[in-house]
């Protein structure tokens, strides 16, 4: 596999240490099936009872679903994260705060919540959300040292921005 550039901030590294005690294949197994239980979970949730199972089927079969068990990727835990911030501002504001400062590991995802959140007034849902992902930042920084942190910005953040501007390779 060519070279790939792990862009996600240094409070991740805490989160999916255990899954990195795995081998590799239980580890895959884990983080793809037992995500995507938890973001079916929060999905069907919302659904009536007597029509979660053709839902989860539903859901199973979608194309982002698919692409995400056969990349790898992330987006389980980014949705579930997300629409369980969301669907629990007004009823468990301190759920919710934590479910989006954990969505602070995709920092990009998170540019528009807070606007919501000040035109929603939801000022709970905030405190708790800046707190989750400051105790984030201090974990990861005395697993780590603050070196690493500055290193993050100056090397990671500077590759990411030439990916970007250069439209090639992978990110394309």
């Amino acid at each position: 596999v060519a070279f790939h550039n792990w862009g996600y901030p240094l409070t991740t590294l805490p989160a999916f240490w255990p899954l990195a005690q795995l081998p590799y294949f239980w580890a895959l197994a884990v983080w793809t099936f037992g995500l995507f239980a938890i973001f079916a979970a929060v999905v069907l949730a919302q659904v009536e009872p007597e029509r979660r199972l053709q839902a989860l089927l539903l859901l199973a079969l979608t194309p982002a679903c698919l692409i995400n068990v056969i990349g790898g990727q992330n987006g389980f835990l980014s949705a579930a994260l997300f629409l369980g911030g969301v669907l629990s501002i007004d009823r468990r504001p301190v759920l919710s705060g934590v479910l989006i400062g954990l969505l602070t590991f995709k920092p990009h995802l998170g540019v528009v919540l807070p606007f919501a959140l000040v035109a929603l007034g939801a000022w709970r849902v905030m405190a708790v959300a800046a707190a989750t992902a400051l105790a984030m930042f201090l974990v990861s920084t005395a697993m780590f040292g603050l070196d690493a942190w500055r290193e993050y910005v100056s090397v990671v953040g500077a590759y990411q921005v030439r990916l970007l501007s250069d439209f090639g390779g992978f990110y394309t």
